[in-house]
């Protein structure tokens, strides 16, 4: 009760304190505060205006401040200000930047940021632009973070294109830092790279690190063309690393040859999460992943939504005899908790009552 009141009572003085500052209306309604974290979209304010919004921020009391800081589309000289931000606001512990174009002089804000890093544990760039060579000098300065557990780059320089998938992504450069990261850094636990056009070539030059790796528990790489051949290639090297316990490889193209690999992965290691979600796993994968489920107690969140919805020749096809047996496999692991078939498809009465006995036995509650 005292955090939600000390969480009000942040809230309440910094709209306060704009108002005092003659900033209201837009101002006002950029600002979102939920759960300790304050939100801030669409913020353009002249530079008098902007003096007096961060000195409304710089105000908080330690017992009032947010821990999560989210920007999105604000413009570069509040962009400028976030190394201030983070050493007043010692509560401060995850930050999220949104749809923000960098170029090579507002890029400096991120180096000094992370140089100086002793608080920020959690960390996500998404749909941002940034110079070429940025991410690899990150990444190196990422590698000597010792505070820094969970990093998430997302739409790396997406472009408004016709496919939902990012075309321009990370570069060859990029990876090559990404893996020297993994090589180096002792304290990040999860990693996403989702949707940034990692396909077999560039994921094979994070192989060798993703071995030597043993921090690593978590790794997202949804939306990214790995392919049946990428995803081979990943499930061997995971298979080396001790400490791995989470996968999420939604809508990668992973057909039944991926889900082969994939599946002796799931029958060595002892998965607490996986999405294979909007794959086409096609009939014949159902089988064998199917008996690896069936092998797997560990397991307390697993994803299949979409995976009865195959492709072909450009048309999406339902398959309702792909759940199923997947549901029917799952039902004896004690431990699942979540189970997500989101955009699925049923139409064989064995499916639905598969899903009914599932539902109602314990411990499954989502």
């Amino acid at each position: 009760m005292e955090q939600k009141d000390a969480e009000s009572t942040g809230y309440q003085k910094l709209i306060q304190l704009l108002r005092d500052k003659g900033l209201a209306g837009d101002t006002i309604d950029a600002v979102v505060w939920s759960d300790f974290s304050l939100h801030i979209d669409r913020l353009f304010l002249s530079s008098q205006e902007f003096l007096l919004f961060k000195e409304a921020i710089l105000s908080l009391e330690p017992n009032e401040e947010f821990k999560t800081l989210i920007v999105s589309q604000i413009d570069e000289k509040f962009i400028n200000s976030l190394p201030a931000i983070c050493e007043k606001n010692l509560a401060l512990t995850r930050l999220e930047i949104y749809h923000i174009h960098f170029d090579d002089e507002n890029i400096d804000m991120l180096f000094n940021l992370f140089r100086k890093n002793s608080q920020l544990t959690e960390f996500v760039l998404h749909s941002c632009d940034i110079p070429d060579g940025s991410l690899k000098k990150l990444s190196a300065i990422w590698s000597q973070d010792t505070t820094l557990k969970t990093l998430e780059i997302k739409l790396l320089n997406y472009k408004e294109e016709k496919s939902f998938f990012n075309s321009q992504g990370m570069k060859l450069d990029d990876i090559e830092g990404l893996a020297e990261l993994l090589r180096k850094n002792k304290t990040i636990s999860s990693l996403a790279l989702t949707n940034n056009n990692i396909g077999p070539d560039k994921l094979a030059m994070l192989v060798s690190a993703l071995e030597e790796n043993n921090t690593l528990t978590h790794l997202n790489f949804a939306l990214n063309p790995l392919g049946n051949e990428g995803i081979s290639v990943l499930c061997q090297s995971l298979a080396k690393n001790d400490a791995f316990k989470s996968l999420d490889v939604e809508n990668t193209k992973m057909g039944y040859e991926g889900v082969k690999v994939l599946c002796n992965l799931i029958k060595q290691k002892s998965f607490i999460h996986l999405s294979i979600a909007n794959n086409d796993i096609s009939l014949e994968g159902v089988e064998i992943l199917a008996d690896a489920l069936r092998h797997n107690h560990t397991l307390t969140t697993l994803d299949l939504g979409g995976i009865n919805i195959r492709r072909v020749d450009g048309v999406f096809i339902r398959d309702s005899r792909i759940l199923g047996p997947l549901i029917s496999a799952v039902k004896n692991n004690k431990n699942l908790k979540t189970l997500s078939i989101r955009g699925s498809f049923f139409e064989a009465e064995e499916d639905v009552n598969a899903l009914c006995e599932l539902v109602l036995t314990p411990p499954i509650q989502q």
